[in-house]
């Protein structure tokens, strides 16, 4: 609503008034959110389950195909290729995988 104020030795002024509205107006789900924040589903789990940990799926592709890439790893599990580098990095740690070759032409050794 559009309201002309004057002031005294002054050119007149467009006051714009804007109604308030809540959060529920905004977000119509707004609720549901708050409600659901939080617990919203991994993508590796809703494609493997809840109870496999990404380092544990890691494992059980590589022993079905040494030769996988981070990438492609990666496109499987449903996680960037940055987190798959540091799973693989804390796998080697850990001991339980090797690489083995060039970077190009490599595969992956389980070791436990």
């Amino acid at each position: 609503m559009k309201k002309i104020r004057f002031i005294w030795n002054s050119f007149p002024q467009l006051n714009f008034r804007r109604k308030q509205r809540s959060q529920k107006q905004i977000y119509p789900d707004y609720d549901e959110y708050v409600k659901n924040f939080g617990k919203n589903e991994k993508s590796s789990e809703k494609k493997f389950g809840d109870n496999q940990k990404s380092s544990d799926i890691i494992l059980e592709l590589l022993k079905e195909n040494p030769k996988l890439s981070a990438k492609k790893l990666s496109e499987k599990i449903g996680i960037t290729s940055r987190a798959v580098e540091k799973l693989l990095a804390t796998l080697v740690e850990k001991g339980f995988i090797k690489r083995e070759g060039s970077p190009e032409d490599g595969h992956w050794e389980i070791l436990k």
